[in-house]
């Protein structure tokens, strides 16, 4: 029996053991001569299965780390400025940037946004920026502050601002509707 692809289940069905692909359709029938051979062949099964899922488990963190990294890195390209220090402005918090970093996720994986840059605010937080794809002038700032992990959103088209929220939890259904079609 050949290694078991994605999509492809294994029946066992009286003495015969059956592989369907994900439509159902028979795509092999083995006759095993005994028990023995018929629990190695559906065995191998389960080993091609796990190390499918394996693989895609390894896939799926990896692609995480790789975004994880990257978020990380625009963060560091804009370091905390010692003026701001010598002024009494705080630095991001460790909960802040946790939060931040699960905003960045959150929007690369429900909507495909990969923020332009990602760098600490005078007013004690980060500040998330994205450029629109289709319209260049059209912006989406986010920032996230130290104090009680408010979330503030901004959209602007032409330097005009269109839209301005506070958003709860990651609620951003409705704005990102207005940073992608410019409507309110």
């Amino acid at each position: 029996m050949s290694k078991v692809k994605e999509n492809e289940k294994l029946f066992y069905l009286d003495e015969y053991i059956i592989t369907t692909d994900c439509k159902g359709k028979i795509i092999a029938v083995n006759k095993p001569d005994s028990v023995d051979k018929a629990d190695k062949i559906i065995n191998r099964y389960l080993k091609s299965t796990k190390k499918l899922i394996d693989d895609r488990i390894k896939e799926y963190v990896e692609l995480n780390i790789d975004i994880a990294n990257k978020f990380k890195s625009l963060m560091g390209k804009y370091p905390f400025p010692i003026e701001w220090k010598m002024d009494g402005i705080k630095p991001p918090s460790g909960q802040c940037t946790d939060k931040t970093l699960k905003i960045c996720f959150f929007l690369y994986k429900i909507y495909g946004l990969m923020p332009h840059r990602i760098a600490p605010s005078s007013e004690e937080g980060w500040f998330i920026y994205y450029i629109n794809a289709n319209n260049n002038q059209r912006t989406l700032s986010i920032e996230v502050y130290n104090e009680n992990m408010e979330t503030v959103v901004l959209v602007n088209e032409n330097k005009r601002i269109i839209y301005v929220n506070e958003i709860e939890d990651l609620d951003f259904k409705g704005v990102i509707e207005i940073y992608e079609n410019g409507n309110i």
